[in-house]
């Protein structure tokens, strides 16, 4: 399968192992051995080549080359005297040649981009240069900006906040952050349900519906009085109270749970003599039933809302054929479709001011989208939670991931540009949020934006035989501590798709007992090895016990286990060797140069 089917589309193509000079790049080559007729063999990077010399160079010596223009044959022009063996003179002599400040940032950057052979040209210096200084340049802001010369990015603020912040945080941590300040200013109901989607531990339906009542607490204490679901002398007040009762009794006996683990579920008494079963099927058939509903409030409105907003604003009743007139309207035209209890409501309907200012909220109520987004979010949170915890781990994690690339917006742009916008997700909501707020959901709103960015940015890298991507999940829902990280690369095949007998998949995890523990899956001709990298000291009597298990599943899925091996954390840096060698090989060709 293509990867793009997963994320949506390509923010980056990465360079091919053998990377292509562009006018202006300045590369780093070694002149080994001279050739009559002004010839030489020089290495640029991996690749040995041949150049027709126009100047004198020294056999051994390096240099810096600037590319004039490309072709057939590519003129490169020398910059400057032969390299010495210490970088950072090299990186001063390259700065003061192109007349830019030789600062000490300035410098280390420039030594970090010669130290790992990246090339660049002038203008993307200078544009890094610029954010540097902006950015009081530190180590991890010269490692931003190497990154983003090195993949040919565009050097701008941008994108530069968008991988620094996904470097420098966590998702869980930026989504909440976000939460906290929606819940704790009761703003922005849909996108706070989105985030604690990705990002709360599954509950029990009956603890689901205390936390949506806490987080809906006006509208749907408006809806529950108006519905006659809860006696009509019950203030605000009282209702919002009763409900934060309930929710920390909940919390307690959750933080209990964890350090007793035989405690059973808890079944929260519902406050008011509500019921579980009731309250779920009247949001349900008010939902359900949604298009008739409005098709109906709409010719009530029609017909009777300049009376109601007559005796209203009046202070007195209806007239007594006015009043017979509504009254039936609502038990024949609109009762059927929101149940027995609100029927019962209409039927007891007393023609007085205040009653008939009760009927009016009900029918706006009742006409308002944002009502039933609610009712969505509510049933939609209750139904997956149940899902969720009746799911076998392997389901839970595909449902988890499945959500993450569906809400978070990672394949926003491509679903804009191709008019296929099935969903709103949280980058959408994000975007809306910051260009109509600058107060206190800035910070934590502008910040998880940036990251989403960064983790689209950083998504999907092709070349023409290798693809990689890199994928990011708030996994405390999964019962882990942090997120889980997953770097994927493959060879492709003939046709561009992923080689399932070719590829990697490393996993980065933060486990609650392991602690941080790193599996690198290798895929050879169906054949894979596995290593984990932990220091949890009986972990190897745990692998060993389970490695038939883990065998016998792949040989159902037609691979071969070859070798499972555990290594100390201190040893995982050589997964980074081993990626740049992987791409190293795959190099090949070459090209004729004027010198």
């Amino acid at each position: 399968m293509s990867i793009n089917k997963i994320v949506g589309t390509r923010i980056n193509p990465a360079l091919e192992p053998q990377q292509k000079l562009r006018t202006g790049q300045i590369v780093e080559g070694k002149i080994l051995q001279l050739y009559p007729n002004n010839k030489a063999q020089i290495l640029l990077g991996m690749q040995k080549m041949t150049a027709q010399l126009e100047a004198n160079l020294l056999v051994g010596e390096k240099y810096h080359f600037q590319v004039q223009s490309t072709g057939n044959v590519i003129p490169l022009k020398v910059i400057g005297k032969p390299l010495t063996s210490h970088t950072k003179t090299n990186a001063d002599r390259l700065l003061k040649h192109l007349g830019l400040k030789t600062t000490k940032a300035n410098i280390a950057l420039v030594e970090q981009l010669l130290d790992r052979n990246i090339t660049f040209n002038k203008t993307q210096l200078i544009d890094a240069i610029q954010l540097l200084d902006r950015k009081k340049g530190n180590a991890q802001t010269q490692n931003v900006l190497t990154e983003m010369i090195s993949r040919k990015l565009p050097i701008n603020q941008y994108i530069f906040e968008a991988l620094q912040t996904a470097d420098s945080t966590t998702q869980i941590e930026s989504m909440k952050d976000l939460l906290n300040q929606l819940r704790k200013n009761n703003l922005h109901p849909e996108l706070a349900n989105q985030l604690s989607q990705l990002t709360e531990k599954p509950t029990d339906p009956h603890t689901t519906l205390v936390k949506q009542i806490n987080s809906n607490s006006q509208p749907l204490y408006q809806l529950f009085k108006t519905l006659g679901a809860i006696n009509q002398n019950i203030d605000f007040t009282t209702w919002e109270s009763a409900w934060k009762s309930i929710s920390y009794g909940i919390e307690q006996f959750n933080a209990n749970q964890r350090n007793d683990t035989n405690q059973s579920l808890i079944d929260p008494k519902l406050p008011f003599n509500l019921d579980f079963n009731r309250i779920f099927q009247t949001l349900k058939q008010l939902n359900v039933n949604r298009a008739s509903i409005l098709t109906q409030v709409d010719s009530l409105l029609q017909t009777s809302a300049s009376n109601l907003t007559d005796a209203i604003s009046t202070n007195s009743a209806l007239s007594a054929m006015a009043f017979t007139v509504l009254k039936q309207k609502l038990v024949q035209e609109l009762t059927p479709f929101l149940g027995k209890e609100m029927a019962q409501v209409i039927i007891e309907l007393e023609n007085n001011p205040k009653q008939l200012a009760q009927v009016r909220t009900l029918l706006h109520m009742l006409r308002n989208q944002q009502t039933y987004t609610m009712l969505e979010n509510i049933l939609s949170s209750i139904n997956t939670n149940q899902a969720f915890l009746t799911a076998t781990s392997k389901q839970q994690f595909l449902q988890q991931l499945n959500q993450t690339l569906l809400l978070t917006g990672i394949s926003y742009e491509n679903q804009v540009a191709n008019e296929q916008i099935q969903q709103t997700t949280i980058k959408e909501m994000l975007l809306h949020l910051l260009q109509n707020n600058d107060g206190l959901l800035k910070e934590p709103a502008t910040k998880l934006l940036h990251f989403i960015s960064g983790m689209q940015i950083n998504s999907v890298q092709e070349s023409t035989n290798f693809i990689q991507a890199n994928l990011q999940i708030p996994a405390e829902k999964l019962g882990l501590t942090n997120d889980i990280k997953l770097d994927f690369e493959s060879r492709k095949t003939e046709d561009g798709e992923i080689n399932p007998e070719f590829c990697r998949i490393l996993f980065y995890l933060d486990l609650a007992k392991l602690k941080e523990t790193v599996i690198d899956m290798n895929i050879q001709r169906r054949s894979i090895s596995i290593t984990i990298f932990n220091d949890f000291h009986q972990l190897k009597v745990s692998a060993d016990a389970l490695q038939p298990l883990l065998k016998k599943g792949l040989e159902d899925l037609n691979y071969h286990l070859s070798s499972v091996s555990i290594k100390p954390l201190t040893e995982k840096e050589q997964i980074k060797t081993k990626l740049v060698n992987y791409k190293a090989d795959q190099a090949n060709g070459g090209v004729d140069y004027r010198i």
